[in-house]
C-alpha cells in the first residue's frame, strides 16, 4: 500500500484531499535527512534511423537546473558518434543548453547523461505568501506581471475546457487550496497513459478523450491556471521514485510550476495529484512546452526510431 508524503498527509488530513489509496509511491515518500540517500543516475536516448542521416544542430535541456532539492556533481554528457562541436549556453528562461553539431552522416545518435544526486528534504508546503494572495483571486504588482507577461498567455480554449473551469470552487476560497483543487480535478479526470507519439496533446483532446500523459496533463494544468490569471510555465524533467518496497528507478517527467507572490515559482504534478517533492529534477522551465523539450533539432528524411534506457545505483559512504 502506497504511503503519504510526510509534510503532505500532516497538512491536508484535514482537507481529506488525498486518501492514501490514490497516491503514487515516489521516494520522497521518506524523510531523507534521516536517509542521507545519495544516486547514481546514467539515462540514455538513442534514436535509430532507417538511413543515413544529416542532423541540424541539435539542442539538449538535459542538465538539472539550479533551482532543485538536491545536490548534483560529476555531471556528465556524453553522445556516440562523437559530436563535432559543443556549446553550453542560458537561454532566456535561464535553463542551461547544449548545442551540439555532429560530422557528417549518421545512422543512430545516442545521447548519455550521467550524475551523482544528494536529495535535500523539504516541505512542499513550507512557504510564505504575500498578504494580498492568500484569498483567491489576487492580484499581481505591476511591475512582477510585467516580467511575468510570458506566463499568463492563454493558447487554447474549447467546450470541454469551458466545463473544466465552470465546475471550479473559485469564490471565497484560500490560494492554496485552488491549487490543491485545481491539480486534484485534473488527476481524477485524466487517466494517465504512456503516450510514444511527438508533441502535446490539446486541452481539448485531453479533456474529451480523459487520458494524457504527463506532459498532456502538465500543459493543461498551465492553460487552466492562466485561465484563472495566475501565472504558470511547463516544466520538463526526471523523476526519480525510491523507498520503501519500491524499486528504485529514474524516467523522464513532467509538470507545472506558479508563481505565488511571495513564494516564488512552486511545483505541482497532476499526474500524481501533489505538490512536486525532491524527486521532481527539472531540466528545462518555459512558457510553452515546445521550448523545455529535453532534446529539439530537424533530421532529413527518413524512419525514426527513439528509445530511453535509465539505470540508478544508491551509493553508500
Amino acid at each position: 500500500m502506497p504511503v503519504a508524503i510526510p509534510g503532505q498527509q500532516k497538512k491536508l488530513k484535514h482537507r481529506q484531499l488525498y486518501p492514501t489509496a490514490f497516491l503514487v509511491p515516489c521516494w520522497y515518500y521518506i524523510p531523507f535527512k534521516d536517509l542521507l540517500l545519495k544516486f547514481h543516475i546514467i539515462h540514455s536516448t538513442s534514436y535509430s534511423y532507417s538511413r543515413e542521416v544529416f542532423l541540424s544542430p541539435q539542442i539538449l535541456r538535459l542538465k538539472p537546473s539550479t533551482h532543485i532539492h538536491a545536490i548534483i556533481r560529476d555531471y556528465k554528457l556524453v553522445c556516440e558518434p562523437p559530436q563535432k562541436s559543443i556549446h553550453w549556453l542560458q537561454d532566456a528562461f535561464g535553463n542551461s543548453l547544449a548545442r551540439i553539431i555532429f560530422p557528417g552522416s549518421l545512422n543512430s545518435l545516442s545521447i548519455n547523461v550521467s550524475f551523482n544526486i544528494e536529495p535535500i528534504d523539504f516541505d512542499p508546503f513550507d512557504f510564505y505568501l504575500e498578504d494580498q494572495a492568500m484569498i483567491f483571486p489576487f492580484e499581481y504588482e505591476p511591475e512582477t506581471k510585467r516580467a511575468l507577461c510570458a506566463y499568463f498567455e492563454i493558447a487554447e480554449s474549447g467546450p470541454f475546457l469551458k466545463v473544466f473551469l465552470e465546475g471550479l470552487k473559485v469564490e471565497n476560497v484560500s490560494t492554496v487550496d485552488l491549487l490543491l483543487q485545481v491539480n486534484r480535478r485534473i488527476f481524477e479526470t485524466i487517466a494517465y497513459t504512456e503516450r510514444e507519439e511527438a508533441g502535446i496533446q490539446t486541452c481539448e483532446d485531453s479533456l474529451s478523450g480523459k487520458t494524457g500523459s504527463c506532459r498532456d496533463v502538465a500543459w493543461l494544468l498551465v492553460q487552466v491556471l492562466r485561465n484563472l490569471n495566475i501565472a504558470a510555465r511547463f516544466v520538463s524533467g526526471y523523476l526519480l521514485e525510491s523507498g520503501e518496497g519500491i524499486t528504485d528507478r529514474i524516467s523522464l517527467h513532467a509538470w507545472t510550476e506558479v508563481f505565488l507572490p511571495g513564494a516564488g515559482w512552486r511545483g505541482l504534478d497532476p499526474t500524481t495529484g501533489l505538490f512536486t517533492g525532491s524527486g521532481h529534477i527539472p531540466l528545462a522551465v518555459s512558457s510553452s512546452a515546445s521550448d523545455a523539450a529535453p532534446v529539439s533539432g530537424s533530421v532529413s528524411e527518413c524512419e525514426s526510431k527513439l528509445s530511453f534506457s535509465s539505470t540508478i545505483k544508491r551509493l553508500y559512504n
